[in-house]
């Protein structure tokens, strides 16, 4: 059985007629983790609805060299377990990201009018498919990779379980949340439930188990306030920000697995990786693809460091180009066609 992972690097690099370095470009373009609080216009009107984001925006702005934004994040998460403070600063985060991508999805899909790498590796999977289920499994919280399976699969995500129910042959994981999913706050505060005294109240709030697909209407849903359903991306998360029915499924398909194709994922979600090698079985191919050949090779290591065993004696094969190349110039179809 075939896994897709992607990663950020997959949004930001899906539409080939404005792939990097193509000279055409947008604002809006889905941005690479270390980019999410990055200071240009566009991005800074969202951060300035949030004063609890401006107290921390110049730690998430320019991070160093050294380091990501996941580890920038996660430092400032540890700090809310005895700081109240803290806890309402993350959760104007998850407001702001909601905002930001809800926007840049928006404005993206207009600007590439469909031309999405997305749809193009679908349909070049799906030539190879026969009756082989397929696992989509994304960390980013767009809806890009959703455009496609509704536009050309039929997808009907109108409710959690469609994700798993909608096509026979692909389940979609958001192992990270999305846009459009909410839950429910159990304790709503007593004043007015506006975002703003959400976010002052968020320590004291308690949140329910159960996610919803909200569309962009992300404040309430028959009378209870909701909560943006994002996780916070650090590096060493202990959960997901999904339902528990989907990383049941996903479980029960990692055993399945027998290849797996990385796009724009550096490799760096460790309760992701813990998945893999408590269910994995042994691989037959791995194929990576980053923003070049060099990077590939890079995460394709981390991944055989990662995952040993479970890729010892598998074909591994990095990518030459990006996201865009990759599906413009075929370069997966030997490893597509390859029978599971």
């Amino acid at each position: 059985m075939l896994m897709v992972v992607f990663g950020a690097g997959a949004s930001y690099d899906s539409s080939s007629s404005f792939r990097p370095g193509s000279g055409r470009d947008s604002p809006y373009r889905p941005p690479l983790a270390n980019d999410l609080f990055d200071a240009k216009e566009q991005f800074r009107q969202f951060a300035q609805k949030y004063p609890r984001v401006l107290q921390v925006i110049q730690y998430l702005r320019e991070i160093p060299e050294d380091k990501s934004i996941e580890e920038v994040l996660e430092t400032l998460q540890a700090e809310a377990g005895d700081y109240d403070n803290r806890k309402r600063q993350m959760a104007a985060i998850r407001y702001y990201l909601y905002e930001l991508l809800w926007e840049c999805t928006t404005q993206w899909d207009r600007c590439t009018q469909g031309d999405s790498n997305y749809r193009t590796l679908l349909d070049q999977i799906e030539r190879h498919r026969g009756d082989d289920r397929v696992a989509l499994v994304t960390f980013n919280y767009d809806r890009l990779l959703e455009h496609a399976l509704v536009a050309d699969f039929g997808f009907k995500i109108d409710k959690i379980a469609a994700y798993m129910t909608s096509h026979p042959g692909y389940k979609l994981f958001k192992l990270h949340g999305s846009i459009d999913w909410a839950r429910a706050i159990a304790n709503p505060p007593q004043l007015n439930f506006n975002r703003h005294n959400i976010i002052e109240g968020f320590p004291d709030l308690l949140l329910s188990s159960t996610f919803t697909v909200c569309g962009n209407n992300i404040d309430s849903a028959k009378g209870l306030p909701l909560f943006p359903a994002l996780a916070i991306p650090v590096q060493t998360k202990k959960s997901f920000e999904c339902p528990d029915e989907h990383i049941q499924t996903l479980n029960s398909m990692i055993a399945e697995t027998t290849k797996i194709l990385f796009i724009g994922w550096r490799a760096q979600e460790t309760h992701f990786l813990d998945l893999l090698r408590q269910n994995l079985p042994s691989l037959r191919s791995v194929m990576v693809v980053d923003k070049n050949e060099s990077n590939a090779r890079k995460v394709l290591g981390q991944i055989q460091n990662d995952l040993r065993d479970k890729v010892y004696g598998a074909d591994t094969v990095p990518a030459y180009g990006g996201f865009s190349d990759f599906v413009r110039k075929r370069e997966g179809e030997a490893f597509l066609k390859a029978k599971p």
